[in-house]
C-alpha cells in the first residue's frame, strides 16, 4: 500500500503544472478604439447645421445621450431650474434601471433648448409632432458637407466623455452620467482622454 502511495505521488509531481491552462501570455487582449470629434470638427460641423439641427446634436454633444434617450426626450425630462436633463422610463420606452439618472448640463445647452421651438410633448420631433429618428442620416449628410470624417451620433456621445475626463471630472460621476452599469464600460475611454493630457505635457517641456 505505501508502495502505491510513494508511487503516486511521484508520478504527480512529474507533471507540469501549466499543461493544458490558459495563460496571461496566451490571451489576446483588444480594445476597440475611442473615436472622438476634436475642435476643428466640431466647428465645421456645427457651422452646416440649420437652427434645429444645431439643438440636436448640442444636446448628444453636451448631455451625452444615447439615440434612443433623444428621441424620447420630452420637455418635462428639462429641468430649467435644476438644470439638469433627466432620463425617465416612457409608456412606449424603458431605459435600463441603471440608465435612468439625472444629467447635469451646462448652460449654454440650457439657453439653446428654451430657444429651440415647441412641436408637441417632445424636446425633438419631427414636423407631425412625432419623434425624430433621422440623427443617423442626418449627421452623415452634416458631415459630408462640413468634410467630417467618420461621424455618427454615438462619437458625440463619446466626445462629451472624454471632454469631461480631460476636464478632471471623476471617473464615477462620469460613469453616472453616462448611465453605465459598471465602471469598465467608462473606463475605456481613460486612454483618449489622459492621450491629450500627456501630449499637452510634452508640448510644456518643449515650450
Amino acid at each position: 500500500k505505501c508502495l502505491r502511495i510513494n508511487q503516486f505521488i511521484r508520478s504527480v509531481l512529474k507533471l507540469d503544472p501549466g499543461k493544458g491552462l490558459i495563460t496571461v501570455k496566451d490571451m489576446k487582449f483588444t480594445e476597440s478604439e475611442v473615436s472622438v470629434f476634436n475642435d476643428d470638427e466640431l466647428e465645421a460641423f456645427f457651422k452646416h447645421c440649420d437652427s434645429y439641427r444645431f439643438a440636436i446634436f448640442k444636446t448628444y454633444l453636451m448631455a451625452g445621450l444615447r439615440k434612443a434617450e433623444l428621441e424620447n426626450l420630452l420637455w418635462d425630462d428639462v429641468d430649467f431650474i435644476a438644470d439638469v436633463i433627466r432620463v425617465t422610463p416612457k409608456k412606449d420606452w424603458q431605459p435600463k434601471t441603471w440608465e435612468a439618472r439625472d444629467i447635469e448640463v451646462p448652460d449654454e445647452l440650457l439657453k439653446i433648448l428654451k430657444e429651440l421651438p415647441r412641436r408637441g410633448k417632445l424636446v425633438f420631433a419631427n414636423s407631425n409632432g412625432n419623434k425624430y429618428t433621422h440623427s443617423w442620416d442626418d449627421c452623415i449628410e452634416i458631415a459630408e458637407k462640413a468634410n467630417v470624417q467618420d461621424a455618427h451620433p454615438h462619437k458625440f456621445r463619446a466626445t462629451f466623455v472624454t471632454r469631461n475626463l480631460q476636464n478632471g471630472i471623476d471617473l464615477k460621476t462620469v460613469q453616472a452620467l453616462l448611465g453605465h452599469k459598471d465602471i469598465e464600460s467608462t473606463m475605456r475611454y481613460l486612454a483618449k482622454a489622459d492621450s491629450k493630457k500627456v501630449r499637452e505635457k510634452v508640448n510644456a517641456v518643449w515650450a
